[in-house]
């Protein structure tokens, strides 16, 4: 099943053998100027400098078939109520507004309308949780050891809760609401409604990737909203909670695009120009002076390991990103080993 569009430089193709068991992994691919294959599991990024066509890119594939497209600009405002709407009626009206809530192709940026349909989006998940439910009813009324199922709430409560350990999403009842355990044990209960800008945004994008079909799930500025030590912690998690997507970050964040594990990198250079660095290099220096207007880069991570060696090929960079294998670890190739020492001095 491939999308064929001579208006964009890539294609996506889910394979027919989408997984049958949990924890299966499936394996996207996403082909680049009709003859590069980016196959295998692994996240793919594109980067590249503001204005040089990303969004533009991406709105090119809003309609494309087995896509979840996140844009970057969204609305997350969460309502105060929801509320009950039949399940089909409910997914009906959210995927109506998703579809027709981002760019036109051939409009331009201008023109560009923020997706709103958060309302949809928690309706639906209400719809769906309902609907569980009367299933569940039903089934026991016949087999009183039927086994308890899951809901898409249930995974967008979960997944909150290890973004944010302190707090709970409660979306129990028609009123989302938050509970926040504070230093002194004591809890603080709060409308969803109020909470922060970057809480909203974290909720929004749970709630998209739990409700996303497999296949290619791609997200413009994934960092949006968020510390860049929180997206990359974020990100790392959701991956590992939809294995049966492979997912497409649009940005122009190195920092970010460097923490996802063996990404592959691909190069915006305008909309229908884009280059694939090979797996087995890194990201030219040319690239990092388009984007930042210099060569240079700034991390945010916990450990900053300065090594030796540069990023010609040598094997001291993913020598010790693999002993180290951890998200809050950055690795830093600086040349000699007097290089290193004096990285080292502050």
């Amino acid at each position: 099943m491939s999308q064929a569009n001579a208006s964009i430089p890539f294609t996506f193709d889910i394979p027919d053998h989408r997984p049958r068991m949990p924890g299966q992994q499936v394996r996207p691919i996403i082909t680049v100027d009709g003859d590069r294959i980016i196959s295998g599991c692994e996240p793919v990024v594109f980067i590249g400098a503001n204005g040089a066509g990303k969004s533009r890119l991406v709105s090119l594939v809003a309609t494309s078939p087995n896509v979840t497209l996140i844009p970057a600009d969204r609305q997350t405002d969460v309502p105060d109520t929801l509320g009950p709407v039949a399940m089909h009626d409910a997914e009906n009206m959210l995927r109506s507004q998703q579809n027709n809530g981002y760019n036109i192709p051939g409009m331009g940026q201008a023109n560009r309308r923020k997706v709103q349909d958060i309302n949809q989006l928690f309706t639906y998940l209400k719809a769906e949780e309902a609907q569980v439910g009367v299933d569940f009813y039903r089934a026991t009324a016949d087999s009183p050891t039927a086994p308890r199922p899951s809901t898409k709430i249930a995974d967008v409560e979960r997944l909150w809760r290890v973004v944010f350990p302190e707090r709970r999403f409660n979306l129990q009842s028609y009123n989302p609401r938050v509970e926040r355990t504070l230093p002194d044990g004591t809890r603080n209960t709060y409308a969803a409604s109020n909470m922060s800008e970057g809480e909203r945004s974290i909720l929004y994008l749970i709630a998209r990737i739990v409700t996303a079909s497999a296949g290619i799930v791609l997200i413009d500025e994934p960092e949006v909203h968020m510390h860049s030590l929180l997206a990359r912690r974020f990100w790392d998690v959701v991956e590992q909670s939809r294995l049966d997507c492979r997912f497409a970050y649009v940005t122009h964040d190195l920092a970010f695009a460097l923490s996802r594990r063996n990404a592959r990198m691909v190069v915006v250079r305008a909309e229908n120009v884009v280059s694939v660095i090979p797996a087995s290099e890194r990201i030219p220096p040319a690239v990092f002076e388009e984007i930042y207007g210099a060569a240079t880069l700034s991390v945010s991570a916990s450990r900053l390991v300065f090594c030796e060696g540069v990023d010609d090929g040598s094997i001291d960079r993913p020598f010790y990103e693999a002993w180290f294998n951890s998200g809050g670890t950055s690795v830093a190739p600086v040349g000699s080993c007097t290089a290193v020492r004096q990285s080292t001095y502050v």
